[in-house]
């Protein structure tokens, strides 16, 4: 054989090759373990897309093993082969590192090293976790503050490292690259034609049969139509790269026909045109078609990160491309391979779609509520009070209700922006680590497509280039890699692009710094903590894919989860607690807990209902009945009208007592894995409301609520805790807020405030509700005003007259431009009974807008009021030709025609 350290990559995997080919060497152990590895690698790369992006656990252990036993075959391999020698790429380090500081970000710290990388964090798990206020109850704080979550994440960059090392191993040939890169198109092909047909059929459901428990965007097997473009990207660069190596192949091996530059552009390229339609073949068609249909399946999945991936990776690429190789047939393909992607698109309905969804992004869909800009502004102030490590990697969630400024609707689970994520979750150390895999794999591409001589390395080198550009501009709008088919993906093609990277570099001539190879013991090694690593995953993934087994896919109620079943589950999920005491596990379990006591009461209502004889409620109606609110409004009903015994009593009852209190405690500990929990701390108070009292239950109802600030049904449960135990103080700044949030509520809220609903409130003070309660908001005071205070009611006179007083204190600096609050103003003037101002400020609104008949009317009714009843004739006119047939406009007329009339006979018989 010839010398190694003389030839390049290719002579050596060409020589490799046609000894096989020969019968000059023949298969070892250790090549059949790699084919094991190399199968089972391909089976979990080419699944995950499939299993609904792999996100639940079950489907993330099947990856796991899969990945465990690829590595032990590699370790059994390393100890077989007679390589001293492997190469391990420079980008597993950052990946190393990412985990390094996860597991860092999940383990407690103490008051040390606690106060020099620890934030907000401090605070919070001080105050969020502690059991009555006792600070000495309170777990020591961790960087995270969704332990769950940064677990979730250290599972996925195990298997992201895992895979990224098996990519590098065993595709090292160019016959194992075209099967990956076969394989890859293939199933990406079949991604974007399944994606369309399940659009074109849509019925609501995933595979026509599995429905959107949470709503989303799908296309194809995934539930977000970002994350499909994202994978069909990762498909589509292994097709570009597949469709470089074959078209690189002619058919004949003579040289290749002259083309001269002299000749007019046009000759040029229908010679270019002729000479590539000479020379194709099937495969380079298929190939071609394949890059055809992907895009058009990223156009049809209207997600516009993917697009813009798309586009600006693909000219990118065409760029670098260009630069490093100077090819010569590019725009020959190009141009009609664009215009066919536009036309499949379109014929199939899809281009309608696609331009309006890139016409809504203008500076109106900025300013909605849940705008990307205005959540990433938001958030942006954890990054200096969360410490220089971030929040917790996955606690995204979590840290943006904390910093939410408008009304929480949705809850924002990512950031939608990769690097962005980074940064909040992990600090600027994780992002810096992040960007560095960035720059060490586009470092790897840019080598690979510059420096190589074969169309096998030029592949998998414009591969990388076209896999980063399109990923890079696609995380700017989506944050797609906490899926675990695509983060398997990427992590399997970077590896293969790094190994040859790598692999070349240590061939060449010329001395580079990725020539070096880490010595067989030191991979052995690495392979070992690895599958450890991911040995224990498996564990967690099983136990947690348990869990979601023993959750029911619909909404609990008495049909769907009886008694019996209720228990059994109770008990399984004890066991899997018992082992594995997860927020998920122990969520899971109080929530069952919770059913388990209202079925226990329905039975009761059920036997006391026949008891009684009569007509029996429906099932309906006694489970509406056992709900936590309802259960504590008959505890409030008890206190106001029975002795104190009652309810004691009733706290006592079997059903409360065998049941919330377990619930109670599965919620606790929850809470003590992760504090930021709004929803898990209200359920607290719920249930210590019903068990000890609202008084007790307050400091957990404030915790929801800090919790969720900018949640308006968490704070609108609190207040109406507080007001049904009368503790109207602290309701107070409660309704204040969710009336800002709300204001369309406020006739409800008011009606409840004032005693006039079902529930167990007592009637509040008007003047405490007008102080306390209502916002600082002139149209709300006006209304509260005048359709729940009576001017002439002696107790409601001068509360009447503070309301007003108050508004018009607001109304002050209204502009002549603010035309709402010029009429908003009149009003208030003329409900004190400054109607000179009044109709001044209704005249003035009226200049902007003569047509506004509502304030014209207004207008009317005042004057008449004021006995001016021929400026209000005036008005009266314009309203009946305006609206001849209004009943009310016709009417008005009619009176102040009679009143002038009347006026004009007491002069005549003066």
């Amino acid at each position: 054989m010839t010398i190694p350290e003389n030839m390049t990559l290719q002579a050596t995997v060409d020589q490799t090759d046609n000894e096989k080919l020969s019968g000059q060497r023949t298969a070892t152990w250790s090549d059949r373990f790699a084919w094991i590895a190399r199968i089972l690698l391909l089976l979990a790369l080419l699944s995950s897309p499939w299993m609904i992006g792999s996100v639940q656990d079950w489907s993330q252990f099947w990856l796991a093993l899969a990945l465990i036993v690829g590595l032990g075959l590699w370790w059994f391999e390393t100890a077989l082969n007679k390589r001293s020698t492997q190469v391990i790429p420079y980008i597993a380090m950052p990946i190393i590192l990412g985990i390094a500081i996860a597991i860092i970000q999940v383990i407690p710290l103490g008051d040390g090293l606690g106060g020099v990388v620890l934030g907000r964090q401090a605070e919070i798990y001080q105050n969020y976790t502690a059991i009555g206020g006792a600070e000495e109850n309170a777990v020591s704080p961790r960087i995270s503050l969704n332990t769950e979550g940064t677990y979730q994440h250290l599972r996925l960059l195990a298997m992201a490292l895992a895979a990224l090392l098996l990519g590098c191993r065993y595709f090292r040939t160019r016959r194992h690259l075209i099967i990956l890169l076969v394989a890859m198109t293939a199933n990406g092909v079949a991604l974007a034609f399944f994606g369309m047909i399940q659009k074109l059929t849509w019925n609501g459901m995933l595979y026509w049969s599995i429905p959107l428990t949470q709503g989303g965007s799908p296309f194809g097997p995934f539930v977000n139509r970002n994350n499909s473009a994202g994978y069909l990207l990762i498909c589509l660069a292994c097709a570009v790269g597949l469709a470089n190596f074959v078209l690189a192949k002619r058919k004949n091996r003579g040289p290749a026909p002259i083309i001269s530059t002299e000749i007019p552009l046009w000759r040029q390229m229908s010679q270019h045109m002729l000479f590539f339609i000479s020379e194709l073949t099937a495969p380079k068609i298929a190939s071609l078609i394949a890059i055809f249909f992907m895009s058009a399946g990223v156009i049809a999945s209207l997600s516009r990160g993917g697009v813009l991936g798309l586009i600006a990776g693909s000219f990118v690429t065409l760029l670098v491309y260009g630069i490093a190789r100077r090819p010569k047939n590019l725009g020959v393909i190009l141009i009609p391979l664009t215009v066919a992607v536009i036309a499949l698109t379109t014929w199939l309905g899809f281009g309608d779609e696609f331009f309006k969804r890139f016409e809504r992004v203008d500076a109106n869909e900025i300013a909605t509520a849940d705008a990307r800009f205005q959540h990433w502004a938001d958030t942006w102030g954890s990054v200096s009070e969360m410490g220089w490590l971030g929040s917790g990697l996955g606690s995204y969630a979590s840290v943006h209700r904390l910093y939410r400024t408008n009304v929480e609707e949705s809850i924002f689970e990512f950031a939608e922006n990769q690097y962005f994520q980074a940064l909040v979750e992990g600090g600027w150390l994780i992002l810096f680590v992040y960007l560095l895999a960035w720059a060490m794999a586009i470092y790897y591409a840019i080598f690979l497509l510059k420096r190589s001589q074969s169309p096998a390395t030029v592949s998998i080198g414009l591969t990388g280039v076209f896999l980063l550009a399109t990923q890079a501009f696609a995380s700017t709008f989506d944050y797609g890699f906490y899926m675990p088919a695509n983060m398997i993906g990427m992590a399997v093609v970077v590896g293969v692009f790094a190994y040859h990277a790598h692999s070349m570099a240590h061939r060449l001539k010329g001395k580079s710094w990725l020539g070096y190879e880490v010595p067989n013991s030191v991979v052995q090694t690495l392979l070992v903590i690895v599958f450890g690593g991911l040995t224990m995953a498996c564990m967690d993934l099983s136990y947690t894919s348990q869990v979601t087994r023993l959750t029911p896919s619909r909404v609990l109620n008495y049909e769907t989860l009886d008694l019996d079943a209720t228990t059994e589950k109770i008990v399984s999920v004890n066991k899997i607690v018992d082992r594995s005491p997860s927020v998920k596990a122990l969520n899971q379990l109080g929530k069952l807990w919770v059913h388990r006591a209202r079925l226990e009461y329905m039975n009761q209502l059920v036997e006391i209902s026949k008891q009684r004889g009569g007509d029996e409620l429906s099932n309906d109606s006694l489970w509406e009945q056992t709900y936590l609110a309802v259960l504590h409004d008959n505890i409030q009903m008890m206190e106001n009208n029975y002795a104190k015994f009652t309810v004691e009593e009733y706290r006592n009852n079997a059903f409360i007592v065998n049941n919330l209190r377990p619930a109670l405690r599965a919620y606790e500990l929850s809470r003590r894995k992760a504090p930021v929990q709004p929803r898990i701390h209200l359920k607290i108070a719920e249930i210590r409301s019903i068990l000890q009292g609202v008084k007790v239950a307050a400091e957990d109802f404030e915790r929801a609520v800090t919790l969720a600030p900018a949640n308006p049904d968490i704070r609108k449960r609190a207040f109406l805790y507080y007001l049904q135990s009368g503790m109207y103080q602290e309701s107070a700044p409660h309704v204040k807020k969710y009336l800002t949030m709300r204001p369309k509520e406020l006739k409800d809220i008011t009606g409840m405030l004032l005693g006039k609903t079902a529930l167990q409130i007592k009637p509040v003070n008007k003047k405490f509700i007008m102080e306390n309660m209502l916002p600082d908001d002139a149209m709300m005071l006006y209304t509260f005003a005048q359709e729940y205070l009576d001017p002439s009611d002696i107790k409601d006179a001068t509360v009447y007259q503070i309301t007003l007083e108050k508004a018009d204190e607001m109304l002050a600096d209204v502009s002549a431009s603010q035309r709402d609050l010029l009429i908003l103003k009149g009003k208030v003037k003329i409900a004190l009974g400054d109607y000179e101002d009044g109709v001044e400020q209704l005249e003035l609104a009226l200049r902007s807008n003569p047509g506004d008949h509502k304030t014209r009317f207004i207008l009317t009714e005042t004057l008449m009021g004021q006995e001016l009843f021929e400026i209000a004739l005036e008005h009266a006119s314009k309203l009946k030709e305006a609206a001849p047939k209004n009943v009310k406009y016709k009417t008005i007329f009619r009176r102040i025609n009679a009143e002038i009339e009347k006026m004009k006979a007491t002069r005549m018989n003066r």
